[in-house]
């Protein structure tokens, strides 16, 4: 290794250093590689497949806002917390802030923690295997103008 290696190791091989980006320096360390997996300690508390319950999502939709976010969210991708991205440039931060942390405690998102941004993505495979044929019940029913635009 030539020169010597700014910060320490911590925790799950993380670098925490005074300069540089910590994956950068562990990238050019050989630390990790670039098809790292996921870690459920880098994802924000959510209630496993097994405990989602009907009651709190269909709780958690209940709200216009929300169903938007699940609309946002169906394209199957991770989305980020900008509310200008997701349509709702009209509310403040905290507001989204709020609903999105009730449908990760719902059950119905998960959210990928990647330094000080958050990214959202639906939870469509375990929503699909508790409870069949809901998620699509919920999108076709959703009214037009909570639908966001394809093209």
């Amino acid at each position: 290794m030539a020169g010597r290696m700014v910060g320490r190791m911590v925790g799950r091989g993380r670098i925490v250093g005074r300069k540089g980006n910590s994956l950068t320096l562990a990238k050019q360390y050989g630390l990790v590689d670039d098809c790292q997996t996921m870690t459920d300690h880098e994802r924000l508390p959510q209630p496993p497949t097994a405990e989602i319950d009907l009651v709190t999502v269909l709780h958690a939709l209940g709200d216009p806002v929300r169903m938007r976010l699940l609309t946002s969210y169906a394209d199957g991708a991770e989305h980020s917390c900008d509310p200008r991205h997701l349509g709702l440039d009209h509310l403040h931060k905290s507001t989204v802030s709020h609903h999105m942390r009730v449908l990760r405690e719902a059950g119905v998102t998960s959210t990928r923690v990647a330094g000080r941004n958050r990214y959202v993505s639906l939870r469509r495979a375990d929503l699909d295997a508790r409870f069949p044929g809901l998620l699509d019940a919920l999108l076709a029913a959703a009214p037009a103008t909570t639908r966001t635009d394809t093209g």
